[in-house]
């Protein structure tokens, strides 16, 4: 019987984690099962008796356990889970897809404003470009993931390579917001809005009031 739990927290057990046999003379690995609620996993004899267990979780290999079975009735391992990594994956992939939306969302404005622009509807291309102002900015998502980026590195504490892979997925999707989420819309829009605006006179281009040369008589 195997058992993981948390780094010096019996109490804490490491629950569905993945355990591979891997060969010793060769780099395929077999999937032996997960770990139960309680973190155990019955590992069974092969036909060797030393079987060298791989721990998984999330596609990251967190350690590797000698092991032979039957030896010690229970073999326990202390390990420094990896769950933050996982809710930091989570968020940042809430974050990416986020940006995904507002990148379509900021298009879309952008078209309508644009064609208000172009038919002379100024006012209304005004209002539009203020909804657009108080979508989410670059700066805004990017001083909510430093604040996150932060709970995340000082609960995963001094395990260096969990704070590695914490770091590179916040510096990947940082590129991804600055790439595709900038001020280059807004500040285009505001640009030809204030053109038209001159070309205009000043005064948005409404439906002309007829002048008293073109009213009919009074009768």
């Amino acid at each position: 019987m195997l058992r993981l739990h948390a780094k010096g927290r019996p109490d804490q057990p490491l629950i569905g984690y993945e355990i591979y046999d891997k060969e010793l003379d060769s780099k395929s690995m077999t999937f032996v099962g997960r770990t139960d609620w309680n973190g155990r996993l019955t590992v069974g004899k092969i036909d060797r008796p030393l079987r060298l267990l791989y721990v998984k979780n999330g596609g990251a290999v967190l350690a590797r356990l000698p092991m032979v079975p039957g030896h010690h009735e229970v073999t326990v391992a202390d390990l420094a889970g990896d769950d933050m990594r996982l809710q930091a994956e989570a968020y940042i992939r809430g974050v990416q897809n986020a940006i995904i939306d507002l990148v379509a969302v900021r298009e879309l404005f952008k078209a309508r404003i644009s064609m208000r622009i172009k038919e002379g509807k100024l006012k209304e291309a005004d209002e539009l470009l203020e909804m657009l102002r108080n979508e989410p900015s670059n700066e805004k998502i990017a001083n909510d993931m430093g604040k996150k980026q932060t709970l995340f590195l000082k609960a995963i504490g001094r395990n260096a390579n969990q704070q590695r892979k914490v770091d590179e997925m916040f510096s990947v999707t940082r590129e991804l917001l600055s790439k595709h989420i900038n001020p280059k819309i807004v500040n285009d829009l505001e640009t030809a809005l204030i053109e038209a605006n001159k070309r205009s006179g000043g005064a948005p281009a409404e439906a002309e009031t007829p002048s008293d040369e073109e009213s009919p008589p009074a009768e």
